[in-house]
């Protein structure tokens, strides 16, 4: 039983040292701005959820989830009575008891809610693994450009970007980092079991413009076409992975189909060579995709020895800003449909009502305020000390609204200025 459970007031040092918080969006160090660079779709998820349980309550927020879950089952459908996803998900067969059984409307509700955030969670992964190499590189040293991946490639390659590839059809590339040494081009899976040949195939649809033996190249430096995988899991589809990466290559006629010893070879050192100073390498897990990216990166290696590719995705650990929204909105949305009331709605009166400033500074002491004369009683914990954590999470989400909510009108009003400055007519002296 953890100290809190033990506690029967609330001991604020004890509390304190069990529930510090971290939040990406409502700080300003070096951490968090990665982090609000890597977790940004998901970051924006927080705030648009904070702003539609704060601006009109949590009951139009149920509303609004239900009839977005709806119109993304029938996009695209004339007929918008059933779908396949709301009959077999049972939500077809609830709404028929709504009226009746708040059950009913507990299953629509949360499946809605939940489907929401797991698919805007689960495509974004690829966009997070993504900065957190672009940091580790740019710590090492690396060049690491932005949009204009091809044109840098072609640069390095000394030829013209439209001998490579059109703007049009140009293949997708997840990552490019330029040291001394050697280009990098990376393309970051992050399992080798996702997706079948087809998609293992892909993954050098961005090699072949660069091995074509039709363009005369000549680069200024080793080229390493790095495809990474970053969960290992046993290196189950090693195999069939390099089958199909090889065997691209081979259609291509830019390798001959008896090489020997392939496998090996694109797990060791820059990996199999596919042409003159071109190399293709596969590597598995942090610590083989740090040591290879460490030892292009040129330089000397003590003055790099604290860059660490693991402290950097340890630093995904640290904010609260995503777990505490989706398990409030979670209770909270359990709350209305049970009981009919919630502590979100009950806070914003309170805050508003009582004309409360909420801050940083002195959110533990407001916390305690509130908690000491909460008369509402839909807070969702047994134990006192449980209850005043819960109130000072709903408080920290409150000021993310908040915060979001004087950004926004702050970028609409600048906006407004621009837009009627550059309607005013110019003014000129009378007989200039």
């Amino acid at each position: 039983m953890g100290i809190l459970k033990r506690m029967v007031g609330i001991d604020s040092r004890s509390v304190q040292d069990t529930g510090e918080r971290y939040f990406a969006l409502l700080s300003s160090d070096g951490d968090s701005e990665f982090l609000r660079k890597a977790l940004h779709s998901l970051l924006e998820w927080v705030n648009d959820t904070v702003t539609g349980i704060f601006s009109a309550g949590i009951r139009e927020y149920a509303e609004k989830i239900l009839e977005r879950s709806s119109e993304r089952s029938n996009k695209g459908k004339k007929d918008t009575r059933d779908t396949i996803s709301e009959l077999i998900s049972g939500v077809q067969r609830a709404k028929s008891f709504h009226h009746s059984y708040p059950l009913a409307d507990y299953h629509r509700t949360m499946f809605s809610f939940q489907q929401e955030f797991h698919s805007s969670y689960r495509a974004r992964k690829g966009k997070v693994l993504e900065e957190i190499l672009r940091k580790f590189c740019q710590d090492l040293g690396y060049i690491v450009p932005g949009k204009e991946k091809w044109q840098f490639i072609a640069k390095s390659l000394k030829v013209e970007v439209k001998n490579l590839v059109s703007g049009k059809h140009a293949p997708d590339i997840d990552l490019v980092a330029k040291s001394e040494k050697c280009l990098l081009v990376i393309q970051i899976r992050s399992r080798d079991d996702t997706g079948g040949t087809t998609a293992k195939g892909s993954l050098a649809k961005a090699l072949l413009p660069i091995v074509d033996t039709n363009i005369e190249i000549s680069p200024e430096t080793d080229i390493i076409y790095l495809v990474v995988i970053w969960e290992p899991r046993g290196e189950e589809q090693f195999s069939s992975l390099v089958e199909e990466l090889v065997g691209r290559l081979v259609e291509r006629g830019s390798l001959r189909s008896d090489i020997a010893g392939v496998k090996e070879k694109i797990r060791r050192g820059k990996g199999l060579k596919v042409r003159d100073k071109i190399f293709l390498r596969i590597a598995y897990g942090n610590k083989e995709i740090e040591e290879l990216i460490r030892r292009q990166s040129g330089g000397k290696e003590k003055d790099k020895s604290s860059v660490k590719l693991s402290d950097i995705e340890r630093l995904l650990e640290k904010p609260d800003d995503l777990w505490l929204t989706y398990a409030v909105v979670s209770l909270e949305l359990s709350q209305l449909i049970v009981r009919g009331k919630t502590n979100i709605d009950y806070l914003k009166n309170r805050i508003e009502s009582e004309a409360h400033n909420v801050s940083a500074d002195n959110i533990d002491e407001l916390a305690k305020e509130l908690h000491s004369t909460w008369k509402d009683n839909a807070l969702p914990f047994e134990q006192p000390a449980d209850n005043y954590l819960y109130i000072r999470d709903l408080l920290y989400l409150y000021l993310i609204y908040r915060e979001y909510r004087n950004r926004t009108r702050s970028r609409r009003k600048k906006s407004s200025m621009q837009v009627n400055s550059s309607h005013q007519p110019s003014l000129t002296m009378e007989g200039s």
